[in-house]
């Protein structure tokens, strides 16, 4: 579930509210991956989905193929825009 975005209320996933959760991911025991920041890991849980996969839910959800449909700049602006979401409040629609 995307926060702001219409249609976007999946059923598989957790929230995507990342300026929430975020840093708990990155902070994690189970987290392996290499990001540095809550922006590094939304980049790399798009292009490597199964580095890690947040606890209740299931792996393999978001297809592995799905970062190389997508230029720097759009992944860029997808990290920017899920780590400015909180749990209740919205960032401005442009």
């Amino acid at each position: 579930m995307i926060p702001g975005i219409p249609g976007a209320e999946g059923r598989v996933g957790p929230k995507l509210v990342l300026g929430e959760t975020g840093q708990t991911r990155l902070a994690d025991p189970g987290y392996r991956g290499r990001a540095k920041s809550v922006h590094e890991y939304v980049i790399e849980s798009i292009l490597n989905p199964g580095v890690y996969v947040v606890p209740g839910y299931p792996d393999r959800t978001m297809p592995p193929w799905y970062g190389q449909k997508l230029s720097a700049a759009a992944l860029d602006k997808i990290a920017l825009y899920l780590e400015s979401l909180g749990g209740t409040s919205l960032p401005p629609r442009p």
